[in-house]
């Protein structure tokens, strides 16, 4: 796989998100290649829900429009971030019948100084985009934006991985091992995982989460987290018994803020 290097690169964008973002075909399969995964299935009825008195909400990370036309299309109006050309152009054809309730913008997260403060009711970063930020520095920032953004009283949902959920596999913990003495190091890439292979011919590379670094980042902003949803990687992706060891046993987790009023 060719990358640029690194001063080529947008902040927050490792080789293989690069690659990632470029692919027209990963576009283009995309929704087809999510459409059996649990996270899927999961984010979408909540969002609905979380969002369901808002009137504006920008969906950071949109991707192909999966949330973008699922809020349009209940008469919300939306604008969808990437920083992937191939995405937006998958999302502006599939969102076409909701001409007039979607705009999409082609912008970095972490550069999102173009989007003017306090204009959103809501705002959503789901399936994992934040953890395909790369720098503890750069997720931040996107988080601040987050914040920025959203008036007094937004809303704010967040899905992430959670970094435990390796435990399971014996590769998992043989990686988790390595992991945690990179973070003993002072390694900023502590966490952050390269996938298998999975969308085309490269998968990105995501940072995996501690509920505890989670809720840390979510707070440093001003934010107030309102709920915390663990979810497994199975069925429905409800966690029997969630309020037994979440941080150790979600396969991820999808959080719920309020900027305070």
């Amino acid at each position: 796989m060719n990358s640029q290097p690194s001063w080529k690169r947008p902040p927050g964008v490792s080789p293989t998100v690069a690659h990632y973002l470029a692919d027209p075909r990963i576009a283009e399969n995309y929704e087809q290649t999510i459409a059996g995964d649990t996270v899927a299935s999961f984010d979408l009825p909540r969002a609905i829900s979380f969002f369901r008195d808002s009137v504006r909400v920008c969906d950071m990370g949109c991707g192909t429009g999966r949330l973008c036309r699922a809020l349009a299309e209940k008469g919300v109006e939306v604008l969808g971030v990437d920083l992937s050309p191939e995405m937006l152009r998958v999302a502006a054809r599939e969102c076409a019948a909701v001409v007039g309730k979607v705009t999409f913008v082609r912008a970095n997260l972490v550069q999102l100084e173009a989007v003017r403060d306090q204009i959103f009711d809501g705002a959503a970063c789901l399936f994992s985009t934040l953890g395909m930020i790369q720098g503890r520095a750069e997720r931040l920032a996107v988080i601040r934006h987050a914040y920025r953004i959203l008036k007094p009283g937004g809303k704010f949902l967040l899905h992430a991985h959670n970094l435990w959920h390796h435990l399971r596999s014996r590769e998992g913990r043989k990686w988790l091992l390595r992991d945690r003495l990179r973070a003993m190091l002072g390694d900023e890439t502590a966490g952050d995982c390269d996938l298998p292979q999975r969308f085309g011919s490269s998968a990105p590379a995501l940072h995996h989460f501690r509920l505890g670094e989670l809720r840390h980042l979510i707070r440093s902003v001003g934010f107030t987290v309102a709920f915390v949803e663990p979810m497994t990687a199975r069925g429905d992706g409800q966690m029997r018994w969630p309020w037994l060891l979440p941080g150790l046993r979600a396969y991820g987790f999808l959080l719920g803020a309020v900027r305070p009023g």
